[in-house]
């Protein structure tokens, strides 16, 4: 079983290997696009510094073993590395109306689930909860709070049946 088990984790981790190459293209490539579509290829190096200082906050050891994603300091070193094939541009983009109605359309978003969330505390109306029905034959009610004594072992058990709007009501069981 132990052979079975380091056979499964070799190939789990050559894939993972395939997976951070992938991810290096990536990258590689998501600088050019931002450097063709005449954005600042220096805010990806910008981005990846402040993943960093998150990922400082979290530290883990054997975590990175099994990442899918290239170490973050690699990915920066990187990043500067492809920036230097790519010729200066006097003008990058900054902003755009449509970056603005994107960001704040994310921000109201953001903003109403933190206070759906902030008044879920307090009360739980707007969240869906699942509540035991009351048994409507006289049987042994699934309520916490129904009688201790009542075992309900004279009553016959049947089997939950699926109900859909337009079907017909199924004989009594008896």
């Amino acid at each position: 079983m132990a052979i079975y088990n380091g056979l499964g984790l070799g190939i789990n981790l050559e894939l993972l290997g395939v997976t951070r190459d992938s991810e290096k293209e990536a990258d590689q490539l998501g600088i050019q696009y931002l450097w063709n579509s005449d954005y600042d290829p220096n805010a990806f190096v910008s981005f990846f510094e402040k993943l960093q200082e998150e990922e400082k906050t979290k530290p883990g050891k054997l975590g990175g073993f099994f990442r899918t994603h290239p170490y973050t300091p690699d990915r920066i070193a990187a990043a500067i590395d492809e920036q230097r094939y790519l010729p200066e541009k006097d003008n990058y983009i900054l902003n755009t109306s449509e970056f603005d109605r994107v960001k704040a359309r994310l921000l109201a978003i953001d903003n109403a689930q933190r206070a759906e969330g902030a008044a879920s505390t307090t009360t739980d109306q707007k969240r869906p909860t699942l509540k035991r029905r009351t048994n409507t034959d006289g049987s042994k009610s699934d309520d916490p709070g129904a009688d201790p004594d009542d075992t309900g072992k004279d009553q016959k058990k049947s089997r939950p049946t699926l109900k859909r709007p337009n079907d017909p009501t199924p004989p009594p069981n008896n």
